[in-house]
């Protein structure tokens, strides 16, 4: 049985949270509407889906309970310290993020003030600190909270409520104990110091951020370049990599385990956990390794699994261990391309078949077939990520189509490359790496060279019209009972809406 009602629960709690982080003080309002409308919804007997609309509801009210126990009893918890020059003790559980004046390293502390306190605190030093990652530093230090709007919403989504800078010399005590945590660092560090050795300039970089999603390597001239050629993706872990990863192992146990069927999604599950960990656990690698372990457990042992609840079940278990998580760029997008995505998917697939079906040649009807797919996923992707691009980020990639068509298989081919070059015959995956990695650099700097590649949407104008097209597209759904009409009516309506906001921005 599909356990649909995930993706209802999930999408119900993670929108919530969302209005919830935007607007502050909104609880009461929110909580009490809900209450009300759950009343209404119970005794009108006659309306349609009334099942559905009571558990989000029901879903609503248990979000605005949970977000205000969080708040409480975390965030604010924390946040009391904020302005105290006080004795930190804690320990190192990140690797070193370079910036231009020195290092920054996320600390969980054990104690603040000669208080037990066990938060995650952002530390900055000017210098290297000589530590390994899980050893204990002790320093005194001023604490500050993340109220600043830039800050907070890189912050809070992490778990990170406090900030500190080094005030005094630290003491670093090595630590015997490793945690788990402590071979995922290990493993991303030793990954990165690899692909440095074998690899040569940019295109290591590059390799290393679309390995580990580490782009410190890489310049910001170079991150705004694939930021504006739609590619900044590949160098996310997200589902993609997960994908041909982890799913490409899945496919090649399959062919020595078919009589155990269950072992290769065990296996490979454990692997998509390992790397998530080795990813630093972002929000796009948590997202698709818990889609995917849904997918593999529920095909082991169930023979099925469904899309959309999977979603539904990531996006419930990360915001109901950090209801902040939703205030990440990262969560926003990965959340609504992979939405697009398992929306669109089977419109994707039937017209891909039939656009490749007039072909008669076999090989060149798979290319096609590939390249028509490849084309609508990225087109779905992004028309589901235009909330997010219009009103958090304020810009919009218009090369993401060719951007994407033209690294279809250059992506999977450097990902495969990068990771044989573990192998002790890594020579030869190596310069095939370092060769992809160059022509994915070439293609995004030349896409990125452009004047128009990139349009800002931070006006307000557009997020006007944006909003109004939903209450358009909402009241045709009313009023035109026929999907065909209905389908023809969003694209004209759609189409003439980004027609117009083109002509303004060009005029602007």
């Amino acid at each position: 049985m599909i356990l649909r009602p995930f993706a209802l629960v999930g999408f119900s709690f993670t929108l919530t949270f969302l209005a919830l982080s935007l607007f502050e003080g909104s609880v009461l309002v929110i909580s009490v509407s809900a209450v009300a409308c759950l009343v209404i919804c119970l005794f009108a007997k006659r309306l349609e889906g009334r099942g559905k609309i009571a558990v989000s509801l029901l879903c609503v009210i248990c979000a605005c309970m949970w977000f205000s126990l969080h708040t409480t009893f975390v965030y604010k918890d924390a946040v009391r310290y904020a302005g105290s020059n006080t004795q930190v003790t804690a320990r190192i559980v990140s690797l070193p993020e370079r910036s231009e004046k020195g290092w920054f390293y996320t600390l969980e502390s054990s104690e603040i003030g000669g208080e037990k306190a066990e938060y995650k605190i952002s530390f900055f030093s000017r210098e290297l600190v000589d530590a390994e990652p899980y050893d204990e530093i002790s320093f005194r230090a001023e604490l500050y909270g993340i109220e600043d709007s830039q800050s907070e919403s890189y912050y809070k989504p992490k778990g990170i409520y406090l900030q500190s800078f080094w005030h005094s010399k630290a003491e670093i005590t090595k630590s015997t104990d490793r945690p788990l945590g402590y071979y995922f660092l290990k493993a991303k560090e030793y990954a990165v110091n690899h692909l440095g050795a074998v690899m040569q300039g940019e295109e290591a970089d590059l390799a290393v951020a679309m390995l580990t999603g580490d782009k410190d390597g890489l310049d910001d001239e170079t991150v705004d370049d694939f930021k504006r050629s739609g590619l900044s993706h590949v160098m996310a872990v997200s589902g993609l990599h997960m994908s041909i990863i982890v799913m490409g192992l899945y496919k090649a146990l399959m062919l020595f385990c078919r009589r155990i069927r269950w072992l290769p999604g065990i296996v490979c599950t454990l692997v998509s956990f390992g790397y998530a960990g080795i990813s630093g656990f972002s929000m796009s690698a948590v997202r698709s390794c818990l889609m995917i372990t849904v997918m593999l457990l529920g095909s082991a042992f169930f023979k099925r699994s469904e899309s959309l609840n999977s979603l539904g079940l990531a996006a419930l278990i990360i915001t109901l261990v950090n209801p902040f998580a939703v205030l990440d760029w990262s969560f926003m997008l990965s959340f609504s391309a992979t939405l697009g995505i398992v929306l669109c998917s089977k419109y994707i697939n039937a017209l891909s078949c039939r656009v490749s079906e007039k072909i008669k040649f076999r090989v060149l009807r798979y290319f096609v077939r590939t390249v028509v797919t490849t084309a609508l996923i990225s087109l779905a992707a992004t028309v589901f990520c235009l909330p997010v691009t219009l009103f958090f980020i304020g810009g919009i990639s218009l090369m993401f189509l060719p951007a994407n068509l033209l690294t279809l298989y250059a992506v999977p081919l450097a990902l495969v490359s990068a990771i044989f070059t573990f192998l002790p015959w890594g020579a030869i995956p190596a310069a095939v790496c370092q060769a992809v990695c160059g022509f994915i650099l070439k293609v995004t700097h030349w896409l990125a060279s452009f004047d128009f590649a990139y349009v800002s949407t931070d006006y307000t104008v557009v997020k006007i019209t944006f909003l109004a097209v939903v209450a358009v597209v909402a009241l045709e759904r009313f009023i035109l009972k026929d999907s065909r009409k209905f389908m023809l009516s969003v694209i004209l309506t759609v189409a003439f809406t980004v027609v117009m906001n083109f002509v303004i921005l060009f005029l602007v």
